[in-house]
Order: C-alpha cells, then sequence, then structure tokens
C-alpha cells in the first residue's frame, strides 16, 4: 500500500488560510510506486501529476513547505482538509474486521479466564465474531467487480482506440498471467499501462504533463533495441517498455507500427550511453522497476506478488484465521443436542472455508495455469 506522506501533499487553502482540500501527491503521481522521493525534485513531482500546470491556469500561488502539518510561526496548528485519495481496503471493512477480532478476543477471554463453562454463549459469539473477517475480504472484492462491471454497462469506462498486447520473444518463458493480463491501452486522453499483476498506470495524452514522444532504446554495439520509453515534453522518462517482452516475438513489428501511428507522436532511436556490466538493461534507470513490472516475471514473485493476503490484508490470514477457529470444530462432534456448541462449530467451519478456500483456490490456478508458459505465437 502506498505511503500517502512519502511524496508529500498539495494543499489549498481559501481567502482566510484555512485548508480546503488536502492532494496527497503520491495516489496522483504515475511514478509513485517506481521512484524512489529523493530521485525526483519538487518540482518535477508537480510538473509529472500536472499540478504545476492547474496552479498556473488558476493563477493561484505556490509555497513549498517541508512540514505542512507543523503549523504556523504562532504555533497554531493546521485544519485538517479532506484528503483527496483512494484506499485499497474501504474504511468500513477495516472496522469490522477490527471489531471481529475484538469480539473474537473478548470472547475466549470470558470462556477461558473469567466465566468458564458458564459462558456458554461466548463459543458461538467468538465464532460469529471471526466469521466476519474473512467474509468482509470476500464481500469487499465481490463489490468491487459489481463496480466494474456496473462502470462497464453503463459506459462509465472509455472504449480503447488500440490496444496492445506483450509479443514476447519465442523461448522467453512469458508467462500465461503476463501474456493475458498486460497490455497498453490507448484512449482518447490517457495512455493506460497494466503491468502483469493487473496494476494500472495511467498517463496523459494532452497538457503540460502529457507523454510527447517514445523513444525506442538501443543496444551501444550492435543496435538491437531493448526497450521504448514513454517522454513527457520536457524530455522527463514516464514508462519503460522491455523489448524483449512487447515487440520481440512474430506480432510484434506489427504492434509496434500500430502503437506508433495511434499515438500520433514523434519517435526517436537512441543509443543507451552507460550499458551495465551485470543485470538487466534497465538498471540504473529512474524506471527500473517500471521496466521490471512490465516484463514476465518469475512464477513464484508473481503469485506471492498478485496474492490478496500478500498484497492487500496480509499474508498470514489465511492460516491465522484458521487456526484461531479450529478449536471450536469440537462442537460439531458433539451432536445437535448442545445448540450452542453445535453453532459455534458449524460456523468455525465456515470460517476456515472463507479464510483457506480462496487462498487455495489461488494457489492452483497458479501453479497449474496461470505461472505456466504462454503457447507460442504464430505468425
Amino acid at each position: 500500500m502506498r505511503s500517502e506522506r512519502r511524496w508529500g501533499s498539495v494543499v489549498f487553502e481559501d481567502n482566510e488560510g484555512r485548508d480546503v482540500v488536502n492532494i496527497p501527491l503520491s495516489v496522483w503521481l504515475p511514478e509513485a510506486d517506481l521512484a524512489a522521493p529523493s530521485a525526483l525534485t519538487p518540482v518535477e513531482v508537480l510538473r509529472r501529476t500536472g499540478i504545476a500546470d492547474m496552479v498556473e491556469r488558476l493563477g493561484v500561488p505556490l509555497t513549498v513547505s517541508k512540514d505542512p502539518q507543523a503549523g504556523d510561526a504562532g504555533g497554531k496548528r493546521r485544519s485538517v482538509p479532506g484528503v483527496a485519495s483512494q484506499r485499497e481496503m474501504p474504511r468500513w471493512a477495516g472496522w469490522v474486521r477490527g471489531l471481529g477480532m475484538l469480539v473474537w478476543f473478548v470472547s475466549v477471554m470470558f470462556t477461558t479466564v473469567v466465566f468458564g463453562d458458564r459462558a456458554s454463549w461466548a463459543a458461538p459469539l467468538a465464532a460469529v465474531a471471526l466469521f466476519l473477517v474473512p467474509v468482509t475480504g470476500l464481500a469487499v472484492r465481490v463489490l468491487s467487480k459489481g463496480r466494474a462491471s456496473k462502470a462497464l454497462r453503463e459506459g462509465g469506462l472509455q472504449s480503447p482506440e488500440l490496444v496492445v498486447r506483450p509479443s514476447p520473444e519465442p523461448g522467453s518463458g512469458a508467462t500465461r498471467r503476463f501474456c493475458g493480463t498486460a497490455s497498453v491501452r490507448i484512449l482518447p486522453g490517457d495512455i493506460v499501462l497494466t503491468d502483469g499483476l493487473g496494476n494500472e498506470r495511467w498517463l496523459a495524452r494532452s497538457g503540460s504533463h502529457s507523454v510527447s514522444r517514445a523513444v525506442r532504446v538501443l543496444h551501444p554495439k550492435s543496435g538491437v533495441p531493448l526497450g521504448v520509453e514513454f517522454q513527457g515534453s520536457n524530455g522527463d522518462a514516464r514508462a519503460l517498455l522491455p523489448w524483449k517482452w512487447w515487440f520481440a516475438g512474430p506480432h510484434g513489428p506489427r504492434n509496434w507500427e500500430s502503437l506508433v501511428a495511434e499515438l500520433s507522436c514523434g519517435v526517436v532511436e537512441r543509443k543507451m550511453s552507460n550499458f551495465p556490466d551485470r543485470g538487466p538493461w534497465f538498471v540504473g534507470h529512474l524506471l527500473a522497476m517500471d521496466a521490471h513490472r512490465m516484463s514476465s516475471l518469475p512464477p513464484g514473485e508473481a503469485r506471492s506478488e498478485a496474492d490478496w493476503y500478500s498484497s492487500v490484508v496480509g499474508r498470514g490470514e489465511s492460516i491465522i484465521v484458521p487456526v484461531l477457529s479450529a478449536p471450536l470444530l469440537a462442537g460439531l462432534f458433539q451432536g445437535a443436542g448442545n445448540t450452542l456448541t453445535f453453532v459455534a462449530g458449524l460456523v468455525s467451519a465456515l470460517t476456515i472455508v472463507a479464510a483457506a478456500g480462496p487462498a487455495v483456490r489461488y494457489q492452483i490456478a497458479s501453479r497449474f495455469f496461470l505461472d505456466r508458459p504462454a503457447a507460442p505465437e504464430t505468425a
């Protein structure tokens, strides 16, 4: 998850100096997850986000403060404005999951420490509370897919003018996950780059922060294409596609010609001046991480990065929640005579299925399908 304070923020104030809105630059900067803050100056960050152009058009004065929350010279704390950002996990989901864990802990304490066997009501309460943890995660995923489907039905998403899929070099070992997920979509006003894990970056096609040209990077000696760099009007590197994974296959030349024609921007070729002695050719580049993510990742790395439990809610949840639920499963074997104990066992079984089921399904799908080599392209 991105750190909203890592890149700082832009705070808009009214005429009386009160904060109106706070824009965390980490969620507005396409390169936020790819470059270190020390690699870009504040001026470069504002230019890449388009905020510099917006502020200039509005005629609003812009000042830089290293600690905008520290207050003014008189020691007065700044107000807390609305934050223009998005979260991977909705706030309500975090509250529900936290409440579930709290109620489970209190119920277990009542059962084992305070009342012992007299607290027969505590077992089913603990089971239901723990059940909320995995079910909330499932609900978030279902709701997210529902919103995406609704946007497609209602035409909320623009139809791409061109979709470029990877055309990897024959024998490179590109996986089905990468070839089926990664893409470069050209929309009327944006360029959308999707890596093999489904992460998107949006780059503008107009304005001072737009992509203005494509640079084909060549080997300094052989002249073999190494990658494609999208640049802004100031020569800023905005994206880096490894040629091996995108244009070195049978469909690569045709895809490259289509991309250049659709972008309608200048295309130049540049030989690398500092070719690394070791490692990939993009080592040391500002967007080296982008080139890595826009490549076919090793199966183990891709599996870990794309896993819901690894990337969003925490890797250990698919193990910890079933372990915490396991002791209450004994209620299933005591028969339906003891209703409360039986209910606790039944709910615990459902909790284990809800927590471990998606993780097991994901591992099977990844190992036996997604992370297997993709079928070779035919000319």
